[in-house]
């Protein structure tokens, strides 16, 4: 009896490990567990947010894997966390607390397309008489074959053709039309959770909380490689701009004005920009000024309608 349990638990082993998806691996190791580890994409899925992720019959079809790990959404207040596809929040009800998908179709919708031209009138429609719109064909198979109700809601769009594909909006969720496809996969979901949290720019301020990247305001730093230099030499000047959260903005268009002691006008420089990390170096020739005397440097920085100014100085010493 005991060899045929352990030929069992052999054979369910292997049917595990050629499933070919880690994440469904993961999920069998931590089946008795309130958490999740997804390696693909760094994430962890806990306590509520996994009891609704496991909900479904296939949730990486659904949702995709986790973009980030629960957090408070600095706008509703709710815990929340993105997956590729959706965004789940934890809101309260008289039942305790509930996992909701957010209604990032309606969100995204945008502005209207082009219609396909495909016929509504066919047997294979499905009228909703909530938003007077109708699912037909792919669609709608794939609709009620995931549990459409529940997981993608009301359609809000007729069929649209946006960035050359077939799409049709519902409110918690978006259908792609792939002919390029395998047949069984003619039919996806847009990567809308994807979508928004870049559209958000969220990410971790200095504090350890997530805010939106938009920047309301901008800093800029200046620094030099010497602060005591030798005539004949070369100084390079560090500038840093960064926004209201300490992140680094890139673009930012930076003048400067180098004012040397045995000149009348400073020397000026534009049209310099910071990188990706917000930081862009400048290397110049000191001429045979005055020793002793102090250089200063003035830096604007610039980036869409916001700016901000520094200044740091070096001394001519010998």
């Amino acid at each position: 009896m005991r060899d045929i349990k352990r030929i069992i638990c052999i054979i369910l082993l292997i049917g595990f490990l050629s499933s070919g998806s880690e994440v469904v691996w993961a999920k069998v190791l931590t089946q008795n567990s309130d958490q999740l580890y997804v390696p693909e994409t760094k994430h962890w899925i806990r306590g509520e947010f996994l009891k609704f992720y496991q909900s479904a019959s296939d949730p990486l079809l659904l949702f995709g894997y986790p973009i980030t790990d629960e957090f408070v959404d600095p706008e509703t207040g709710l815990q929340t966390q993105y997956f590729q596809r959706a965004r789940l929040d934890l809101t309260a009800s008289p039942a305790g607390p509930t996992v909701e998908l957010a209604p990032l179709g309606s969100k995204l919708h945008g502005n209207s397309a082009p219609l396909a031209p495909i016929s509504t009138d066919s047997a294979t429609c499905r009228y909703f008489k909530e938003t007077d719109k109708s699912v037909c064909y792919a669609f709608l198979q794939f609709y009620d074959g995931q549990n459409g109700e529940v997981f993608f809601g009301n359609p809000i769009s007729d069929v649209e053709i946006r960035d050359g594909r077939y799409v049709q909006y519902f409110e918690r969720a978006r259908m792609e039309w792939r002919p390029e496809a395998p047949v069984e996969q003619h039919v996806a979901l847009t990567d809308l959770g994807r979508i928004d949290y870049d559209r958000r720019g969220l990410r971790l301020n200095k504090d350890g909380d997530w805010a939106p990247t938009t920047a309301t305001s901008i800093q800029v730093k200046a620094f030099v490689s010497q602060a005591l230099i030798p005539a004949w030499s070369q100084q390079t000047l560090y500038i840093i701009v960064q926004d209201q959260g300490y992140a680094p903005i890139s673009g930012a268009m930076l003048n400067l004005k180098i004012y040397f002691p045995d000149r009348a006008e400073p020397k000026s420089y534009t049209a310099l920009a910071s990188d990706q990390d917000g930081i862009s170096t400048y290397t110049f020739k000191i001429d045979n000024s005055p020793l002793k005397e102090i250089v200063k440097i003035e830096v604007e920085a610039s980036y869409l309608d916001l700016k901000a100014k520094t200044s740091t100085w070096f001394r001519v010493w010998y």
